[in-house]
């Protein structure tokens, strides 16, 4: 059996690992070897058998494959994409799909859970096992489990890969950043509606006491005698001989 890439990437996350992390999902432990691939990194079939499942699983391995054979099996997973269908019968090193960041990730890896068969899925691992004592190609991993940075080809690929990384650190900074300015102008915008309401109701205070203004005006001439009272009242009083 082979790791599921040319190449050497370190193991970010070892099998069994991290209890406390899992517990939410009924696992003693992380139940698979997690690998710094980056984005676009071709992924191999570490061993030969048959694709049962190629699918997408949004809150799990994302896209993901699941290989298995009469001795053993692996979940690949968070696939940008796979290239094989569940049915097809695949050899050690062929390419099963393209790694990425899918499904409940953090960034850029590649899931590896790996089992012997037959699968004890209530175990507390999903039935799942160190993946490392079944190597049995060339540089097998020493201590932990990660392999020695060999070359410069391997510190080009993690620079690549911490690129990625800051790249998608960034755009999340960045889409932060465009947040709180939208923020900001929606609150510039209320606090000129608020402004222009203010002044609105001042406007009306305004007429409101021109109206009264005019209205006690109307009432005082509602109360002056008119021309043509005035008029009435002489010649009533010319017709009594009243001397005004």
């Amino acid at each position: 059996m082979k790791r599921p890439f040319l190449g050497m990437y370190p193991v970010t996350q070892e099998w069994g690992v991290n209890p406390a992390d899992y517990a939410r999902f009924g696992l003693k432990g992380h139940n698979g070897v997690d690998y710094g691939v980056p984005t676009g990194t071709s992924i191999l079939a570490p061993h030969n058998g048959t694709v049962i499942e190629a699918a997408y699983d949004q809150y799990g391995y994302g896209m993901y494959v699941k290989i298995e054979n009469d001795k053993e099996g692996s979940i690949l997973g968070h696939f940008q994409s796979f290239n094989v269908n569940a049915g097809d019968t695949v050899s050690e090193g062929q390419q099963v799909g393209i790694s990425d960041s899918t499904g409940n990730s953090t960034g850029p890896h590649l899931h590896w859970g790996y089992y012997r068969m037959p699968r004890n899925k209530s175990d507390g691992y999903s039935g799942t096992t160190n993946p490392f004592p079944y190597l049995t190609e060339n540089n097998l991993p020493q201590g932990n489990g990660t392999p020695p940075i060999a070359d410069e080809s391997e510190k080009d690929r993690l620079i690549v890969q911490l690129k990625q990384e800051q790249d998608r650190l960034n755009k999340i900074i960045e889409g932060k950043d465009k947040l709180i300015e939208g923020l900001n102008i929606e609150h510039k915008s209320l606090s000129d509606k608020l402004l222009e309401c203010q002044s609105t109701v001042q406007s009306s205070s305004e007429l409101q006491d021109k109206l009264n203004n005019l209205t006690a005006k109307y009432k005082k001439l509602l109360k002056t005698p008119s021309k043509a009272q005035i008029d009435l009242l002489i010649k009533i009083c010319s017709k009594l001989e009243i001397i005004i």
